[in-house]
């Protein structure tokens, strides 16, 4: 059984994908141009191949825009369809999300120095955490 997890954000025009293990970081990623479904399609295949053609356990991909049943909304961008990039991807597990929502979801994850603390005073945990 695997455990490679395709990860990939998308902005505007361009996407950045990655390659990690189930509940590790990405080490690296790749930036491509996309301004099409079906160029986000290739890209994607293009970057597995170069890969050499992984199979994967899972994906996540988040995007600037706004959640919906089966997708995400972009501004002056192609929607994403979850359907669609569970078959360009080959999984059957697949996360979408606005890029808001990773970033909140990331924060666990990150190392003391990737942290600026907004106020003195000691972390307390299973505390709220912000995005600024």
């Amino acid at each position: 059984m695997t455990d490679t997890v395709l990860i990939a954000e998308l902005h505007g025009g361009r996407i950045h994908m990655g390659l990690t293990r189930m509940g590790q970081r990405v080490d690296q990623t790749v930036r491509y141009l996309c301004q099409t479904p079906e160029h986000l399609e290739q890209v994607i295949d293009d970057y597995l191949c170069s890969a050499g053609s992984p199979v994967l356990a899972a994906a996540a991909f988040s995007a600037d825009g706004w959640q919906r049943p089966g997708g995400l909304e972009r501004p002056n961008s192609f929607a994403l369809e979850r359907e669609a990039l569970k078959a360009w991807t080959g999984v059957q597990r697949l996360t979408l999300v606005n890029n808001f929502v990773a970033t909140a979801l990331a924060i666990p994850t990150l190392n003391a120095d990737e942290v600026q603390p907004l106020k003195a005073g000691s972390v307390q945990s299973e505390q709220v955490i912000a995005v600024v």
